[in-house]
Order: structure tokens, then sequence, then C-alpha cells
């Protein structure tokens, strides 16, 4: 069973939190066209993780065949499970994007988000190429740049020096061997690859996300929470990933101090939301989408 990605980079919650609130239903407007969905569209999704993507897509467009498919067993597992637990009728499988278990001529979209940067960008995109139909569609969002300081990150003091003192230990004990190697790509070398793997009609567009905004006038209080919890979640994940790798590198009290802390902080971000104090910290994601076609 292979679950590296979600024990040791990302936990499949974390990922669904995060890209939930990127692509949210109130700003679809900014997001959905760079998919170019049809209802009635076959689609895969390369690298779902738990499926969060495809939940929002069968929302809006009820008549699509949905796939989605990832290495890891454990983002799968996550993925039926919200699948059955909001009664959305879609598949998921456990695969490898670089060898698609499905027949040429099969989807009439594949799309992915922040995946091809961790393998061969050309085959993997040879490989939707194979299983598109005539005239299908790939689509690759990657996040080029964020505005805005990591609001989860802890600023100064003894819980920075505690999280710091963690992922030192993991980076001098080797224990983060089992990480996947990125492939840094310029945005020009998107194109490039599109090229490569017999696509034309080549096009890039970009989205700006709003991700977290607690403060602003537009976040409603029920979604402003959400998106402090979910600050909260990738903080307290990145102590808990920490420490599987290199559970030695803190003590037993070191653990639990840097967990006090860390709720601590959010408590408090939460109180003072609830005061109406503004504290204005916020996220943006500049996403870009290439997209080409099978000709």
């Amino acid at each position: 069973m292979n679950t590296i990605w979600s024990d040791f980079v990302q936990s499949t919650e974390e990922l669904y939190q995060s890209r939930g609130l990127r692509f949210r239903e109130d700003n679809r407007a900014c997001w959905l066209p760079l998919l170019q969905v049809k209802d009635g569209f076959r689609v895969l999704e390369v690298g779902c993780a738990g499926g969060v993507l495809l939940h929002r897509l069968k929302r809006f467009y009820p008549g699509i065949q949905a796939m989605g498919l990832d290495r890891d067993d454990g983002h799968i597992a996550y993925a039926r499970n919200k699948t059955r637990e909001l009664g959305i009728a879609a598949d998921f499988v456990v695969g490898d994007a670089l060898c698609l278990p499905f027949e040429e001529h099969t989807f009439d979209l594949c799309y992915s988000h922040t995946v091809m940067e961790f393998m061969d960008a050309v085959a993997f995109l040879r490989e939707q190429h194979r299983v598109l139909k005539n005239g299908g569609t790939a689509v690759v969002l990657s996040v080029r740049s964020s505005i805005g300081r990591e609001s989860w990150l802890p600023a100064a003091g003894e819980e920075k020096a505690l999280l710091d003192r963690a992922w030192n230990a993991v980076e001098e004990s080797g224990a983060d061997a089992n990480h996947f190697t990125s492939h840094p790509m310029a945005e020009s070398d998107y194109p490039k690859a599109f090229e490569q793997a017999g696509f034309s009609d080549i096009d890039i567009q970009f989205a700006a996300l709003t991700r977290y905004a607690p403060d602003s006038a537009s976040v409603s209080p029920e979604l402003a929470l959400r998106q402090i919890e979910a600050e909260r979640l990738t903080a307290t994940e990145s102590a808990a990933k920490a420490r599987r790798m290199c559970p030695d590198a803190l003590s037993e009290a070191e653990w639990r101090r840097l967990s006090e802390l860390t709720n601590a902080r959010f408590d408090g971000r939460i109180e003072r939301y609830r005061r109406g104090e503004k504290v204005w910290d916020i996220a943006v994601s500049a996403v870009m989408a290439v997209s080409g076609k099978k000709r």
C-alpha cells in the first residue's frame, strides 16, 4: 500500500480543506472556466487526492462521468468514503499518472492540479493524450505564486523555535528521503511540454484565487471560521509529519507544548475575529491553467 504522500507530504484532509477553500462555489466564476467542462463529458482528474475538485464539478455539472486517479491509497480511500458521504456519483482508482489504466479515446477532458511538477512533464501529458478522445482537452493547473504570508506558520517565539527544531532534525536525519522529487518549471515550459506531447490549440489563462481572508467583508462568518480552522489543520499537520519522520526531534513534553502553542494561537485568532478585531491576514494564489487539444 502506497501512502507516502498522505503520510509524509500532505494529509488527505489537509489537501481537501485547502483545495476546497481555493476552489469554492462562491468564486467559481474565477476558476470553473479554466477547466473547460461541459455536461455529459467523461472527465478524468489525474492526481485527485481526496476528490474535492471532482465533487465540485459534479455539483455544477451533474451529467458528467467523473473519474479520479491517484497513486496514494490513502487519498483514494478518503475520496471513496467522502463520495459516499456526499451521495455523489464518481469513481476513484489507484493508479500511475505515467501509465493510466484506461483505453485510448476514453475521456473528453483530463485535468490535474499541481501534479505534473513531480514527474516527467512530457510523459505525463503524452499519457493523457493517449486516453483522450479526438477533440478532447487536457488542462494543467499550477499555482505559480502566492500573495501574503502563510498564516499557518508561527511568525516568532517558542512555537516557531520548536517547529524549526523539529524540521531541522528531520532534515539532518535524512528521514524525509521518501518525499517526491519536484521538477521546477518556468511558465514557458508548460506550453512547450504540451507541444512535445502532441497537443495543439495550446492556451494559457490565469486566475487569482483568494484562499484566506477572514476579515474581508465578502467572507461570511461560517467561511471565515473554515479558513482559520484550515490554517490550524495545516499547522498541526506540519508538526505531526515531522514527528512521524523523526519522533526523537523533540521530547514528549516538547511535542505536547508545540501542540498547545499552535492551538492557543488559532484559538486566539478566532477570538479576535469574534470580537471584530481586524488582523487582515490574507493568502491569494495565482493559478495558471495551460490547456491543449487532441486533434
